[in-house]
């Protein structure tokens, strides 16, 4: 998208980011349930019992309607995005599932397979 907008010397601007609005915990659960993880160890929490420094919205999505207008390439839904990451993993490492146990990532590290 960003590059789109450079090569059509678009003005304004444009929030780039996927086309589906969540929470961060069901991001979370949705990439755990995408790389068969376990979403149970993915606790809920409230904004309000997080310690940060710095303050954050609740929600911190973005408007990328008008990139849903004026763009060729689309924002991505999450599970389309999801589906590609899972596409590039499996194809730049050659793993069936993102979960390897210690041994096969250092195999693979050894081999080259992981850059």
């Amino acid at each position: 998208m960003l590059l789109e907008i450079a090569e059509r010397e678009l003005k304004g601007v444009f929030h780039l980011a996927g086309g589906t609005r969540v929470s961060r915990y069901h991001f979370a659960l949705q990439i755990a349930n995408k790389f068969e993880l376990d979403g149970d160890l993915i606790i809920p929490s409230r904004m309000a019992e997080m310690r940060w420094i710095a303050k954050r919205p609740k929600d911190s999505s973005l408007d990328v309607s008008k990139a849903s207008r004026y763009l060729r390439e689309k924002p991505y839904d999450l599970d389309k995005a999801l589906e590609i990451l899972n596409e590039e993993i499996y194809n730049r490492v050659g793993l069936k599932s993102i979960r390897l146990t210690a041994k096969e990532v250092r195999e693979k590290w050894r081999n080259g397979s992981i850059l």
